[in-house]
């Protein structure tokens, strides 16, 4: 029996449609066959509960669809694949079906199909003209331990005990705290870094829900004693705190202090020289090396070497990177690959004349591989994009 081609180039839009008909119940028999044969049953099991999530379905439709223009991401599919018939305006349904699906289904068809380089994210995909592609971060860290000992976090499931009690459990992509159980007056530090290309979730002994973006450390003691709570971030966090009026929430962060009592938040502080506090819900107070100020629910406080000011917050610049997308509004391009190299842990390195300080705007879901994301720059900026390993370098685009 001759086994059937598959066109592997489609597999994640194909595998997004068949998972579509699955939760609809309009998937037949044969075609039930093909998604089995396409994608295993974990991971299959994992992407149908994704969709199930209509709420963050239909926002993550949405987002995709303000990516600059329907055209741009149409000229995207058409280079992708243009010698197949079916419409446009299909192929762009089933594309951002498949982006919002996640990128665990191309994680396993690269990882499975494709030889890969020295790095796992870095693949041999020249799809996209490169020489190789990037797969996107994952959820990642490292957990150090009052006692130095690091442990690694990579999504597998791990329960352990401090010195003094305190349990800790982590699992898809988040730590929990439990301190019911500690006892001891000596207060525990453990730190949780995030690498490039990573992100996590903590839950401290409070209740009080960090997530920590990529290259971000978070140091925090393991229960919280006295009358105040206080952790120190390096990089960036948002942050939903529990409420306890006895005991006030601080963030330490390169000599500013965000103090709060119950609130929700993000702070941007990769530059020691100048960090950002945005304020969604709540009240915060914003003590910085210029002053102290208090911040109402849209606003943010910049506070550098010279200054602290108060601005009106882009909540959804500030949000983006927690949600699962880049968001570009009206920002440079090497601001743009400062968010990029980051994400997808790679160097990047501007050639000739540039113009650096060109500015653009859009949205680009973080599930997509780095071929992906530089063909939708290159469309809406000009620039031109090559990959090579893990190195990015940005030039202007030859006319044809």
């Amino acid at each position: 029996m001759t086994e059937p081609t598959i066109d592997w180039g489609n597999v994640p839009y194909r595998a997004a449609e068949l998972l579509h008909r699955l939760h609809n119940n309009t998937i037949t028999a044969e075609e039930q066959e093909e998604l089995h044969a396409l994608i295993p049953a974990p991971l299959r099991q994992r992407l149908l509960a994704e969709i199930q999530n209509l709420p963050a379905l239909d926002a993550r439709m949405a987002r995709l669809s303000r990516f600059n223009s329907r055209p741009a991401w149409e000229q995207v599919l058409a280079k992708r694949n243009a010698k197949r018939k079916r419409s446009l305006r299909q192929r762009y349904t089933w594309a951002a079906a498949a982006a919002v699906t996640g990128i665990a289904v191309f994680t396993w068809f690269f990882s499975g199909h494709r030889q890969p380089f020295n790095d796992t994210r870095i693949v041999a995909d020249n799809r996209f003209g490169h020489e190789n592609d990037v797969l996107p971060g994952t959820s990642r860290a490292e957990l150090v331990l009052s006692n130095g000992k690091t442990i690694l976090l990579q999504g597998e499931h791990m329960s352990l005990e401090e010195e003094d009690g305190t349990r800790l459990r982590s699992d898809s992509g988040a730590i929990h705290y439990d301190a019911n159980t500690a006892s001891g007056e000596t207060a525990l530090y453990n730190t949780l870094r995030v690498p490039v290309a990573g992100t996590y979730r903590i839950v401290l002994p409070d209740g009080t829900a960090v997530w920590l973006n990529a290259a971000s450390e978070l140091q925090f003691p393991v229960r919280f004693t006295g009358n105040k709570r206080t952790v120190t971030l390096r990089g960036e966090g948002y942050f939903e705190v529990a409420k306890d009026a006895q005991k006030p929430f601080s963030v330490q962060v390169y000599g500013d202090t965000v103090e709060v009592l119950g609130t929700t938040f993000n702070i941007s502080a990769y530059d020691p020289s100048r960090t950002t506090t945005s304020l969604m819900n709540g009240k915060v107070a914003v003590a910085a090396r210029k002053g102290k100020k208090v911040l109402e629910p849209g606003q943010a406080a910049v506070s550098t070497t010279a200054a602290l000011k108060i601005e009106k917050a882009d909540i959804e610049k500030a949000t983006a990177w927690k949600n699962g997308y880049f968001y570009f509004n009206n920002e440079s391009i090497t601001e743009i690959m400062d968010q990029v190299a980051r994400w997808y842990g790679i160097t990047v390195r501007f050639n000739g004349d540039v113009a650096k300080g060109q500015h653009i705007g859009g949205s680009i879901s973080r599930e997509a591989s780095l071929g992906e994301v530089l063909e939708q720059l290159h469309l809406i900026s000009g620039l031109h994009f090559s990959i090579s390993g893990s190195e990015l370098t940005i030039s202007t685009a030859t006319k044809k």
